[in-house]
Protein backbone atom coordinates (compact mmCIF):
# COMPACT_ATOMS: atom_id res chain seq x y z
CA UNK A 1 0.00 0.00 0.00
CA UNK A 2 1.52 3.32 -1.13
CA UNK A 3 0.19 6.17 1.01
CA UNK A 4 0.50 9.85 0.00
CA UNK A 5 3.35 10.20 2.51
CA UNK A 6 5.26 7.24 1.07
CA UNK A 7 4.68 8.52 -2.46
CA UNK A 8 6.06 11.90 -1.48
CA UNK A 9 9.12 10.22 0.05
CA UNK A 10 9.75 8.28 -3.17
CA UNK A 11 9.65 11.60 -5.04
CA UNK A 12 11.78 13.36 -2.39
CA UNK A 13 8.94 15.83 -2.08
CA UNK A 14 9.29 17.47 1.33
CA UNK A 15 6.36 19.78 0.71
CA UNK A 16 4.21 16.77 -0.25
CA UNK A 17 5.07 15.10 3.07
CA UNK A 18 4.09 18.24 4.97
CA UNK A 19 0.79 18.53 3.11
CA UNK A 20 -0.09 14.85 3.70
CA UNK A 21 0.61 15.18 7.42
CA UNK A 22 -1.47 18.35 7.60
CA UNK A 23 -4.34 16.49 5.90
CA UNK A 24 -4.28 13.91 8.69
CA UNK A 25 -2.38 11.01 7.13
CA UNK A 26 -0.55 9.06 9.83
CA UNK A 27 3.22 9.30 10.11
CA UNK A 28 3.18 5.76 11.49
CA UNK A 29 0.94 3.91 9.02
CA UNK A 30 2.84 0.71 8.06
CA UNK A 31 2.88 -0.98 4.67
CA UNK A 32 2.60 -4.74 4.09
CA UNK A 33 6.15 -5.21 5.45
CA UNK A 34 5.54 -3.13 8.53
CA UNK A 35 7.58 -0.23 7.15
CA UNK A 36 6.47 3.20 8.34
CA UNK A 37 7.27 6.47 6.54
CA UNK A 38 10.35 6.80 8.76
CA UNK A 39 11.74 3.51 7.43
CA UNK A 40 11.05 4.59 3.86
CA UNK A 41 12.64 8.00 4.39
CA UNK A 42 15.85 6.35 5.62
CA UNK A 43 16.03 3.75 2.86
CA UNK A 44 14.87 5.66 -0.22
CA UNK A 45 16.11 9.19 0.32
CA UNK A 46 19.49 10.42 -0.83
CA UNK A 47 19.26 13.41 1.53
CA UNK A 48 17.94 13.67 5.07
CA UNK A 49 15.31 16.34 4.35
CA UNK A 50 12.35 13.94 4.24
CA UNK A 51 13.45 12.34 7.50
CA UNK A 52 13.78 15.76 9.12
CA UNK A 53 10.26 16.66 8.06
CA UNK A 54 8.81 13.46 9.51
CA UNK A 55 10.72 13.80 12.78
CA UNK A 56 9.46 17.35 13.14
CA UNK A 57 5.98 15.87 13.38
CA UNK A 58 5.44 14.98 17.03
CA UNK A 59 3.43 11.82 16.29
CA UNK A 60 6.19 10.05 14.33
CA UNK A 61 7.32 6.96 16.27
CA UNK A 62 11.10 6.88 16.08
CA UNK A 63 11.07 3.34 17.53
CA UNK A 64 8.56 1.87 15.07
CA UNK A 65 9.50 -1.65 14.00
CA UNK A 66 8.88 -3.60 10.82
CA UNK A 67 7.38 -7.07 11.02
CA UNK A 68 10.98 -8.32 11.29
CA UNK A 69 11.68 -5.90 14.10
CA UNK A 70 13.88 -3.42 12.22
CA UNK A 71 13.81 0.17 13.44
CA UNK A 72 14.55 3.27 11.34
CA UNK A 73 17.84 3.52 13.26
CA UNK A 74 18.76 -0.03 12.26
CA UNK A 75 18.03 0.78 8.61
CA UNK A 76 20.13 3.94 8.85
CA UNK A 77 23.05 1.89 10.22
CA UNK A 78 22.58 -0.67 7.45
CA UNK A 79 22.65 2.09 4.84
CA UNK A 80 25.64 3.76 6.49
CA UNK A 81 24.09 7.23 6.58
CA UNK A 82 25.71 9.13 9.45
CA UNK A 83 23.37 12.13 9.14
CA UNK A 84 20.27 9.95 9.48
CA UNK A 85 21.75 8.08 12.45
CA UNK A 86 22.56 11.38 14.12
CA UNK A 87 19.05 12.76 13.49
CA UNK A 88 17.37 9.66 14.91
CA UNK A 89 19.59 9.40 17.99
CA UNK A 90 18.90 13.01 18.90
CA UNK A 91 15.21 12.20 19.29
CA UNK A 92 14.60 11.94 23.01
CA UNK A 93 12.62 8.71 22.74
CA UNK A 94 15.02 6.88 20.41
CA UNK A 95 15.98 3.48 21.85
CA UNK A 96 19.54 2.83 20.69
CA UNK A 97 19.38 -0.80 21.90
CA UNK A 98 16.06 -1.85 20.39
CA UNK A 99 16.68 -5.22 18.67
CA UNK A 100 14.96 -6.96 15.78
CA UNK A 101 13.40 -10.43 16.03
CA UNK A 102 16.88 -11.98 15.76
CA UNK A 103 18.11 -9.85 18.66
CA UNK A 104 20.34 -7.85 16.29
CA UNK A 105 20.84 -4.30 17.54
CA UNK A 106 21.86 -1.19 15.61
CA UNK A 107 25.42 -1.40 16.98
CA UNK A 108 25.85 -4.92 15.59
CA UNK A 109 24.60 -3.69 12.22
CA UNK A 110 27.01 -0.75 12.19
CA UNK A 111 29.91 -3.01 13.16
CA UNK A 112 29.06 -5.47 10.38
CA UNK A 113 29.22 -2.56 7.91
CA UNK A 114 32.55 -1.34 9.28
CA UNK A 115 31.40 2.25 9.79
CA UNK A 116 33.54 3.64 12.62
CA UNK A 117 31.83 7.01 12.92
CA UNK A 118 28.40 5.41 13.28
CA UNK A 119 29.77 2.90 15.82
CA UNK A 120 31.28 5.77 17.77
CA UNK A 121 28.02 7.72 17.72
CA UNK A 122 25.93 4.74 18.84
CA UNK A 123 28.22 4.02 21.78
CA UNK A 124 28.15 7.68 22.80
CA UNK A 125 24.36 7.41 22.93
CA UNK A 126 24.45 4.33 25.16
CA UNK A 127 24.65 1.31 22.85
CA UNK A 128 25.39 -1.87 24.81
CA UNK A 129 28.76 -3.11 23.55
CA UNK A 130 28.41 -6.67 24.90
CA UNK A 131 24.80 -7.39 23.91
CA UNK A 132 24.43 -10.67 21.98
CA UNK A 133 22.09 -11.52 19.12
CA UNK A 134 20.32 -14.85 18.61
CA UNK A 135 23.57 -16.47 17.43
CA UNK A 136 25.48 -15.11 20.39
CA UNK A 137 27.34 -12.51 18.32
CA UNK A 138 28.52 -9.35 20.07
CA UNK A 139 29.57 -6.15 18.35
CA UNK A 140 33.16 -7.46 18.30
CA UNK A 141 32.08 -10.65 16.53
CA UNK A 142 30.22 -8.64 13.90
CA UNK A 143 33.09 -6.22 13.39
CA UNK A 144 35.59 -8.92 12.40
CA UNK A 145 33.30 -11.26 10.48
CA UNK A 146 32.54 -9.53 7.19
CA UNK A 147 35.66 -8.27 5.35
CA UNK A 148 36.27 -8.98 1.69
CA UNK A 149 38.72 -11.69 0.61
CA UNK A 150 40.43 -9.40 -1.91
CA UNK A 151 43.95 -8.84 -0.64
CA UNK A 152 44.45 -5.10 -1.30
CA UNK A 153 41.05 -4.22 0.09
CA UNK A 154 41.42 -6.58 3.04
CA UNK A 155 44.51 -4.76 4.35
CA UNK A 156 42.64 -1.46 4.26
CA UNK A 157 39.68 -3.04 6.01
CA UNK A 158 42.00 -4.48 8.66
CA UNK A 159 43.00 -0.93 9.59
CA UNK A 160 39.38 0.20 9.74
CA UNK A 161 38.20 -2.85 11.70
CA UNK A 162 41.15 -2.50 14.07
CA UNK A 163 40.01 1.06 14.77
CA UNK A 164 36.47 -0.12 15.54
CA UNK A 165 37.62 -2.98 17.79
CA UNK A 166 40.08 -0.74 19.62
CA UNK A 167 37.29 1.76 20.27
CA UNK A 168 34.90 -0.97 21.48
CA UNK A 169 37.54 -2.44 23.78
CA UNK A 170 38.21 0.99 25.29
CA UNK A 171 34.49 1.15 26.02
CA UNK A 172 34.48 -2.15 27.92
CA UNK A 173 33.71 -4.59 25.13
CA UNK A 174 34.58 -8.10 26.30
CA UNK A 175 36.81 -10.01 23.84
CA UNK A 176 36.20 -13.28 25.71
CA UNK A 177 32.53 -13.79 24.87
CA UNK A 178 31.72 -17.02 23.02
CA UNK A 179 29.07 -17.09 20.33
CA UNK A 180 26.81 -20.14 20.04
CA UNK A 181 29.24 -22.18 17.91
CA UNK A 182 32.05 -21.67 20.40
CA UNK A 183 34.00 -18.93 18.64
CA UNK A 184 35.57 -15.91 20.27
CA UNK A 185 35.93 -12.73 18.18
CA UNK A 186 39.58 -13.81 17.86
CA UNK A 187 38.48 -16.91 15.91
CA UNK A 188 36.54 -14.78 13.44
CA UNK A 189 39.44 -12.35 13.04
CA UNK A 190 41.69 -15.29 12.14
CA UNK A 191 39.07 -16.62 9.74
CA UNK A 192 38.80 -13.20 8.10
CA UNK A 193 42.57 -12.79 7.75
CA UNK A 194 42.76 -9.60 9.83
CA UNK A 195 46.33 -9.66 11.13
CA UNK A 196 46.39 -6.32 12.95
CA UNK A 197 42.95 -6.84 14.47
CA UNK A 198 43.58 -10.39 15.66
CA UNK A 199 46.79 -9.21 17.32
CA UNK A 200 44.76 -6.60 19.21
CA UNK A 201 42.15 -9.17 20.27
CA UNK A 202 44.83 -11.66 21.31
CA UNK A 203 46.63 -9.17 23.54
CA UNK A 204 43.31 -7.96 25.01
CA UNK A 205 42.05 -11.44 25.91
CA UNK A 206 42.30 -13.11 29.30
CA UNK A 207 41.32 -16.51 27.92
CA UNK A 208 43.81 -19.28 28.71
CA UNK A 209 45.46 -20.77 25.59
CA UNK A 210 43.29 -18.70 23.25
CA UNK A 211 45.67 -19.48 20.40
CA UNK A 212 44.57 -23.15 20.44
CA UNK A 213 40.99 -22.80 21.72
CA UNK A 214 38.70 -25.25 19.90
CA UNK A 215 35.18 -24.24 18.88
CA UNK A 216 32.26 -26.68 18.96
CA UNK A 217 33.40 -28.23 15.66
CA UNK A 218 36.82 -28.75 17.18
CA UNK A 219 38.40 -26.12 14.95
CA UNK A 220 41.16 -23.87 16.22
CA UNK A 221 42.04 -20.32 15.16
CA UNK A 222 44.85 -21.77 13.04
CA UNK A 223 42.40 -23.94 11.10
CA UNK A 224 40.16 -20.95 10.45
CA UNK A 225 43.16 -18.88 9.36
CA UNK A 226 44.21 -21.53 6.85
CA UNK A 227 40.74 -21.30 5.32
CA UNK A 228 41.27 -17.56 4.79
CA UNK A 229 44.34 -18.39 2.63
CA UNK A 230 46.34 -15.70 4.44
CA UNK A 231 49.96 -16.76 4.84
CA UNK A 232 50.93 -13.89 7.16
CA UNK A 233 48.13 -14.77 9.60
CA UNK A 234 49.08 -18.47 9.56
CA UNK A 235 52.73 -17.64 10.20
CA UNK A 236 51.80 -15.18 12.98
CA UNK A 237 49.71 -17.81 14.75
CA UNK A 238 52.43 -20.43 14.43
CA UNK A 239 54.96 -17.99 15.88
CA UNK A 240 52.67 -17.51 18.90
CA UNK A 241 52.45 -21.23 19.59
CA UNK A 242 49.51 -22.39 17.48
CA UNK A 243 49.51 -26.19 17.36
CA UNK A 244 49.40 -27.72 13.88
CA UNK A 245 49.14 -31.24 15.32
CA UNK A 246 45.45 -31.13 16.13
CA UNK A 247 42.34 -32.54 14.43
CA UNK A 248 38.76 -31.30 14.56
CA UNK A 249 35.66 -33.39 15.25
CA UNK A 250 35.73 -34.76 11.68
CA UNK A 251 39.44 -35.67 11.75
CA UNK A 252 40.29 -32.62 9.63
CA UNK A 253 43.71 -31.15 10.40
CA UNK A 254 45.30 -27.82 9.46
CA UNK A 255 47.31 -29.69 6.84
CA UNK A 256 44.11 -31.02 5.23
CA UNK A 257 42.71 -27.50 5.02
CA UNK A 258 45.97 -26.30 3.51
CA UNK A 259 45.80 -29.10 0.93
CA UNK A 260 42.45 -27.68 -0.15
CA UNK A 261 43.71 -24.08 -0.30
CA UNK A 262 45.86 -24.32 -3.45
CA UNK A 263 48.39 -22.15 -1.59
CA UNK A 264 51.64 -24.09 -1.40
CA UNK A 265 53.37 -21.57 0.88
CA UNK A 266 50.68 -22.18 3.50
CA UNK A 267 50.79 -25.93 2.89
CA UNK A 268 54.57 -26.04 3.21
CA UNK A 269 54.54 -23.91 6.38
CA UNK A 270 52.16 -26.35 8.04
CA UNK A 271 53.89 -29.45 6.70
CA UNK A 272 57.14 -28.28 8.28
CA UNK A 273 55.57 -28.15 11.78
CA UNK A 274 53.36 -31.24 11.55
CA UNK A 275 54.93 -34.42 12.89
CA UNK A 276 55.25 -37.53 10.73
CA UNK A 277 53.46 -39.57 13.39
CA UNK A 278 50.51 -37.18 13.30
CA UNK A 279 50.40 -37.23 9.49
CA UNK A 280 50.42 -41.02 9.42
CA UNK A 281 47.59 -41.12 11.95
CA UNK A 282 45.25 -38.65 10.22
CA UNK A 283 46.32 -38.71 6.56
CA UNK A 284 46.42 -42.46 5.93
CA UNK A 285 43.99 -45.35 6.25
CA UNK A 286 44.62 -48.71 7.80
CA UNK A 287 41.47 -50.65 6.93
CA UNK A 288 41.45 -52.81 10.04
CA UNK A 289 42.51 -50.00 12.37
CA UNK A 290 40.10 -47.44 10.93
CA UNK A 291 37.06 -49.56 10.08
CA UNK A 292 35.08 -48.37 13.09
CA UNK A 293 36.11 -44.79 12.33
CA UNK A 294 34.75 -45.21 8.81
CA UNK A 295 31.59 -46.92 10.02
CA UNK A 296 30.89 -44.13 12.50
CA UNK A 297 31.07 -41.73 9.55
CA UNK A 298 34.19 -39.94 10.66
CA UNK A 299 35.55 -38.62 7.41
CA UNK A 300 38.61 -40.06 5.72
CA UNK A 301 40.57 -37.01 4.64
CA UNK A 302 42.99 -37.60 1.79
CA UNK A 303 45.60 -34.89 1.23
CA UNK A 304 45.93 -35.87 -2.41
CA UNK A 305 42.19 -35.94 -3.12
CA UNK A 306 41.87 -32.53 -1.48
CA UNK A 307 44.70 -31.21 -3.65
CA UNK A 308 43.03 -32.70 -6.74
CA UNK A 309 39.82 -30.93 -5.79
CA UNK A 310 41.56 -27.53 -6.03
CA UNK A 311 41.88 -28.16 -9.81
CA UNK A 312 45.38 -26.61 -9.64
CA UNK A 313 47.86 -28.94 -11.34
CA UNK A 314 51.04 -27.16 -10.24
CA UNK A 315 49.84 -27.21 -6.63
CA UNK A 316 49.00 -30.91 -6.85
CA UNK A 317 52.45 -31.74 -8.22
CA UNK A 318 54.14 -29.80 -5.41
CA UNK A 319 52.09 -31.70 -2.83
CA UNK A 320 52.96 -35.01 -4.51
CA UNK A 321 56.65 -34.06 -4.35
CA UNK A 322 56.59 -33.13 -0.65
CA UNK A 323 58.28 -36.33 0.58
CA UNK A 324 55.25 -37.93 2.15
CA UNK A 325 55.08 -41.57 3.10
CA UNK A 326 53.59 -43.61 0.21
CA UNK A 327 50.60 -44.43 2.41
CA UNK A 328 49.75 -40.71 2.49
CA UNK A 329 49.84 -40.50 -1.30
CA UNK A 330 47.53 -43.52 -1.61
CA UNK A 331 45.00 -42.47 1.05
CA UNK A 332 41.44 -42.95 -0.28
CA UNK A 333 38.14 -41.23 0.42
CA UNK A 334 34.72 -42.79 1.02
CA UNK A 335 32.72 -43.21 -2.19
CA UNK A 336 29.65 -45.07 -0.97
CA UNK A 337 28.45 -46.86 2.12
CA UNK A 338 25.92 -49.50 3.05
CA UNK A 339 25.31 -49.13 6.76
CA UNK A 340 22.96 -52.12 6.80
CA UNK A 341 25.60 -54.47 5.42
CA UNK A 342 28.33 -52.46 7.13
CA UNK A 343 30.28 -52.25 3.89
CA UNK A 344 32.07 -49.41 2.13
CA UNK A 345 33.42 -48.47 -1.28
CA UNK A 346 36.47 -46.24 -1.37
CA UNK A 347 37.92 -43.95 -4.03
CA UNK A 348 41.65 -43.99 -4.64
CA UNK A 349 43.05 -40.60 -5.70
CA UNK A 350 42.96 -41.75 -9.33
CA UNK A 351 39.38 -43.01 -9.28
CA UNK A 352 38.34 -39.85 -7.39
CA UNK A 353 39.88 -37.73 -10.13
CA UNK A 354 38.22 -39.66 -12.94
CA UNK A 355 34.73 -39.95 -11.50
CA UNK A 356 34.43 -36.67 -9.62
CA UNK A 357 36.58 -34.13 -11.46
CA UNK A 358 36.57 -35.06 -15.16
CA UNK A 359 33.54 -32.88 -15.87
CA UNK A 360 35.21 -29.82 -14.32
CA UNK A 361 38.68 -30.42 -15.71
CA UNK A 362 37.80 -31.66 -19.20
CA UNK A 363 40.90 -32.49 -21.25
CA UNK A 364 43.11 -31.32 -18.38
CA UNK A 365 42.08 -34.53 -16.59
CA UNK A 366 44.74 -36.31 -18.63
CA UNK A 367 47.48 -34.06 -17.24
CA UNK A 368 46.29 -34.66 -13.68
CA UNK A 369 46.07 -38.40 -14.33
CA UNK A 370 49.59 -38.54 -15.72
CA UNK A 371 50.92 -36.59 -12.73
CA UNK A 372 49.33 -39.06 -10.32
CA UNK A 373 50.63 -42.08 -12.23
CA UNK A 374 54.14 -40.61 -12.49
CA UNK A 375 54.19 -40.05 -8.73
CA UNK A 376 53.23 -43.61 -7.90
CA UNK A 377 49.47 -43.49 -7.42
CA UNK A 378 48.13 -47.03 -7.55
CA UNK A 379 45.89 -48.12 -10.40
CA UNK A 380 44.64 -51.19 -8.58
CA UNK A 381 44.03 -51.60 -4.85
CA UNK A 382 42.74 -54.78 -3.25
CA UNK A 383 41.16 -54.49 0.17
CA UNK A 384 42.40 -56.57 3.06
CA UNK A 385 38.87 -57.13 4.35
CA UNK A 386 35.75 -58.19 2.48
CA UNK A 387 33.53 -55.34 3.65
CA UNK A 388 35.70 -52.70 1.94
CA UNK A 389 36.23 -52.43 -1.80
CA UNK A 390 37.83 -49.86 -4.10
CA UNK A 391 36.38 -48.24 -7.21
CA UNK A 392 38.14 -49.52 -10.32
CA UNK A 393 39.69 -46.54 -12.19
CA UNK A 394 38.37 -47.73 -15.57
CA UNK A 395 34.86 -48.01 -14.15
CA UNK A 396 35.28 -44.56 -12.59
CA UNK A 397 36.11 -43.18 -16.04
CA UNK A 398 33.03 -44.81 -17.54
CA UNK A 399 30.79 -43.22 -14.89
CA UNK A 400 31.97 -39.86 -16.23
CA UNK A 401 30.22 -40.66 -19.53
CA UNK A 402 27.10 -39.24 -17.89
CA UNK A 403 28.52 -35.73 -18.25
CA UNK A 404 31.75 -35.83 -20.26
CA UNK A 405 32.64 -36.25 -23.95
CA UNK A 406 33.29 -39.83 -25.05
CA UNK A 407 36.66 -38.80 -26.50
CA UNK A 408 37.93 -37.57 -23.12
CA UNK A 409 36.74 -40.68 -21.31
CA UNK A 410 38.31 -43.01 -23.87
CA UNK A 411 41.63 -41.15 -23.76
CA UNK A 412 41.69 -41.52 -19.98
CA UNK A 413 40.94 -45.25 -20.25
CA UNK A 414 43.69 -45.66 -22.83
CA UNK A 415 46.19 -43.94 -20.52
CA UNK A 416 45.15 -46.23 -17.66
CA UNK A 417 45.56 -49.33 -19.81
CA UNK A 418 48.92 -48.17 -21.15
CA UNK A 419 50.17 -47.82 -17.58
CA UNK A 420 49.03 -51.23 -16.42
CA UNK A 421 45.38 -51.00 -15.42
CA UNK A 422 43.71 -54.42 -15.55
CA UNK A 423 40.70 -54.50 -17.93
CA UNK A 424 39.82 -58.02 -16.77
CA UNK A 425 39.23 -57.25 -13.06
CA UNK A 426 37.52 -59.12 -11.52
CA UNK A 427 38.34 -62.26 -13.45
CA UNK A 428 34.92 -63.81 -13.84
CA UNK A 429 32.07 -64.13 -16.30
CA UNK A 430 32.30 -60.52 -17.41
CA UNK A 431 34.82 -58.00 -16.02
CA UNK A 432 33.24 -54.92 -14.46
CA UNK A 433 34.85 -52.47 -16.88
CA UNK A 434 33.54 -54.31 -19.96
CA UNK A 435 30.12 -54.69 -18.35
CA UNK A 436 29.99 -50.94 -17.68
CA UNK A 437 31.14 -50.07 -21.20
CA UNK A 438 28.46 -52.29 -22.74
CA UNK A 439 25.70 -51.08 -20.46
CA UNK A 440 26.59 -47.46 -21.23
CA UNK A 441 26.70 -48.16 -24.96
CA UNK A 442 30.25 -46.89 -25.43
CA UNK A 443 31.54 -48.81 -28.46
CA UNK A 444 34.91 -47.03 -28.40
CA UNK A 445 35.54 -48.20 -24.83
CA UNK A 446 34.40 -51.75 -25.65
CA UNK A 447 36.88 -52.01 -28.54
CA UNK A 448 39.68 -50.53 -26.44
CA UNK A 449 39.06 -52.95 -23.58
CA UNK A 450 38.99 -55.89 -26.00
CA UNK A 451 42.34 -54.77 -27.36
CA UNK A 452 43.94 -55.00 -23.90
CA UNK A 453 41.99 -57.96 -22.50
CA UNK A 454 43.70 -61.28 -21.89
CA UNK A 455 40.51 -63.27 -21.43
CA UNK A 456 37.81 -61.79 -23.68
CA UNK A 457 37.10 -62.28 -27.35
CA UNK A 458 34.50 -60.31 -29.33
CA UNK A 459 32.19 -63.35 -29.33
CA UNK A 460 32.22 -63.38 -25.52
CA UNK A 461 31.01 -59.80 -25.41
CA UNK A 462 28.33 -60.40 -28.06
CA UNK A 463 27.12 -63.50 -26.23
CA UNK A 464 26.95 -61.62 -22.92
CA UNK A 465 24.98 -58.76 -24.51
CA UNK A 466 22.53 -61.24 -26.06
CA UNK A 467 22.04 -62.99 -22.73
CA UNK A 468 21.51 -59.70 -20.91
CA UNK A 469 19.05 -58.54 -23.55
CA UNK A 470 17.16 -61.83 -23.36
CA UNK A 471 17.01 -61.63 -19.55
CA UNK A 472 15.67 -58.08 -19.70
CA UNK A 473 13.00 -59.08 -22.21
CA UNK A 474 11.94 -61.99 -20.00
CA UNK A 475 11.77 -59.69 -16.99
CA UNK A 476 9.52 -57.35 -18.96
CA UNK A 477 7.26 -60.21 -20.08
CA UNK A 478 6.94 -61.56 -16.55
CA UNK A 479 6.90 -58.17 -14.88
Amino acid sequence: MVTPIIRAIFNQDVEGIREALDRGFSANLPDNRGWTPLHAAVVFNASSECLKELLAHSSADVNSQTFLGHTPLSFACQKGCLNDVDLLLKQSKCDVNLANIEEVRPLNVACSKGNFKIVQLLVEFGAQVNAQDYKGYTALHEAVLHPTSRRGVREQQDEMIHEICHFLLRHNANPDVLEDEGNFPFHFACQSGLLKTLTLLFTSSKQHDLINFRNKDGRTPLMLAVQSHNLSVVQALLSQGANANVADNSNVTPLHLAAHSANFDIFNSLHSVTSNEFILKYCTVDEERDFEVIFNKKRINSLICLAIDTEDLSFLVKVLESNFDPAVLQCPVIHAENLVKKSFTLHTPISFLLESKMYDLGEKTLEFLLALINHGSQLRVVSKISSISYVDPICASLVALNDCPVSTVVRCIRMLLQHGADPDEPHGRMPHAMEQACMRGCAEAVLLLLQYSNILEPEDVIRWIEQETSSEQQDILHG
